[in-house]
This record gives structure tokens, C-alpha cells and sequence, in this order.
């Protein structure tokens, strides 16, 4: 009778047996391209380290705090979305979902939300 109790799902050495991560749909990659369409987002580069059929890793540059959504560009096309990220804040990594023919060691632009948000009024 095993359980499993984590609940995490920063464990990059069990990254296979994730299943609870949201099938790559193109109306979910429309949406997330909207949202990056201006040029106020962070912006950093990354290197692509391994790649699977739904899946590839990039090495990343920056971290800003708490980040729960991001997408992925090469020149102009936005390709995947950021669905997971794990490491140091000096050196994360992003498990991403894609779509496109990517390869390993290609450079990739990485745009992300932030959860902190810029003060708001509230009157």
C-alpha cells in the first residue's frame, strides 16, 4: 500500500512520472502568446539541455522570485510554454512543453510573468 505524499513537483529526477501536468493544447499556446505579445516582459536567454517527445529542459540565466507562467521564443516565433522550474536562483532550469522543431544546445529566448505584481490603488 504505498502513498505517495509529495506533493511537489520539483522533482526533476522523477520529470517522467509527472502526470498531472496540463496536456499542450494550441488554444492554451494562443492564449499564453497573447500575454506576450508586448515588450514589457522579462527576458532572458536559456540553452536547450534535453528533450523528449512533449518535454525539453533549458539551462536559464535568470529567476525573478516566484514565476508562474512563461513562454518560449526563437527569433520571433513563440514555441512552448514554461510549465515548471527548478534549481537555484543562479542557476535555474525550465521544464517547458513544446511545440516546434527545436534541438539540443539551440539558444531560445525565455519570457516570464512574475507573480509580484506592481501596486495596485485600492480606494
Amino acid at each position: 500500500m504505498e502513498e505517495s505524499s509529495s506533493s511537489s513537483i520539483y522533482s526533476s529526477q522523477h520529470s517522467d512520472q509527472i502526470c498531472d501536468i496540463p496536456i499542450f493544447q494550441q488554444n492554451y499556446l494562443d492564449q499564453v502568446v497573447s500575454k506576450y505579445q508586448d515588450d514589457n516582459k522579462i527576458q532572458s536567454f536559456g540553452r536547450i539541455l534535453s528533450k523528449t517527445q512533449t518535454q525539453i529542459t533549458i539551462d536559464g540565466s535568470l529567476y525573478p522570485g516566484l514565476v508562474y507562467e512563461g513562454a518560449l521564443k526563437t527569433n520571433d516565433d513563440i514555441f512552448g510554454i514554461i510549465i515548471d522550474i527548478f534549481g537555484s536562483p543562479t542557476q535555474p532550469f525550465y521544464i517547458c512543453q513544446f511545440q516546434s522543431d527545436v534541438s539540443i544546445g539551440q539558444e531560445v529566448n525565455i519570457l516570464l510573468n512574475s507573480v509580484v505584481e506592481p501596486e495596485l490603488q485600492i480606494d
